[in-house]
């Protein structure tokens, strides 16, 4: 089961990401801005259910993920 909660790419276009609530993951993907495709899914992050729930994210100026972390009542900023 899964609970889709965001979409962010990086600054250059280069890499998208996806968070999923339910598996507390970050997946990103490989994006090819020229034709819209993605490839090479991973895990970028794994948000352990201590810290909170991964509710939403974006990309900050220095490119890092801010995450956004219901029930943990804070914004978290990983290496992106």
């Amino acid at each position: 089961m899964s609970l889709f909660n965001g979409i962010v790419w990086a600054k250059d276009k280069s890499t998208m990401y996806y968070i999923d609530t339910l598996t507390g993951k970050i997946k990103a993907f490989d994006f090819d801005n020229s034709n819209a495709r993605i490839s090479n899914e991973r895990v970028a992050v794994e948000i352990s259910n201590s810290m909170g729930f991964g509710d939403g994210f974006s990309i900050e100026e220095e490119d890092m993920l801010c995450v956004d972390l219901w029930n943990g009542n804070s914004v978290v900023r990983f290496i992106s």
